[in-house]
């Protein structure tokens, strides 16, 4: 028998220890924003959740494969949609810190830009004469680019001539034009009542 016959005959067996392991490093990477790694990494990674996952059941649960195979799905999406959130917290961030581990976080943006009470940001753009403010909505990067989108922006001439913010404008720049970038969370504007 060679190689691809037996591939052939045991699909069933490969997809059932591929599938709940994919699914859980699928749904992880989406809500992390995180890039996969190498395809053989990942086949590999898949491989061994899913036997994590299924082994177990098969173990303490006497039903049938499909049964198992169902249970490990459901259970490999919920099991990685509850770890990524557990690894956003705040908690999880500074036991990591402590150990000497690194953040888990995607980029430094996660750790700059304050999202909760929002960042006011001032953008100058290499060769051009305004000065842009406004606050910062959303951060993506794009083929190794990353591009800050500015809501209710302004902007003001090297001469001091200002455009004032309007409300509902937006703004995206490409942060490879940018010279020079200041940023200042809201929380520090916010004056404290007695």
């Amino acid at each position: 028998m060679d190689q691809y016959e037996w591939i052939i005959n045991n699909i069933q067996i490969l997809l059932k220890y591929y599938i709940p392991g994919a699914l859980a490093l699928n749904v992880y990477s989406f809500i992390t924003h995180e890039r996969g790694e190498k395809a053989e990494h990942y086949v590999f990674d898949s491989l061994v959740i899913s036997g994590i996952i299924i082994y177990p059941l098969q173990r303490i649960l006497f039903i049938s494969d499909l049964c198992v195979f169902s249970i490990a799905c459901i259970g490999s999406v919920i099991g990685a949609f509850l770890l990524a959130k557990l690894n956003r917290t705040d908690f999880i961030q500074k036991l990591l810190v402590s150990l000497h581990v690194k953040k888990t976080t995607r980029s430094f943006w996660e750790d700059v830009v304050d999202w909760s009470n929002g960042t006011y940001a001032e953008v100058w753009l290499k060769e051009d004469d305004f000065r842009y403010y406004g606050s910062i909505e959303y951060i993506e990067m794009f083929d190794e680019d990353v591009w800050i989108s500015l809501i209710d922006f302004g902007m003001q001439t090297r001469d001091g001539k200002e455009l004032p913010p309007k409300e509902g404008t937006k703004m995206v720049i490409k942060y490879s034009d940018v010279q020079k970038l200041f940023l200042k969370s809201a929380r520090h504007n916010v004056k404290e009542e007695v």
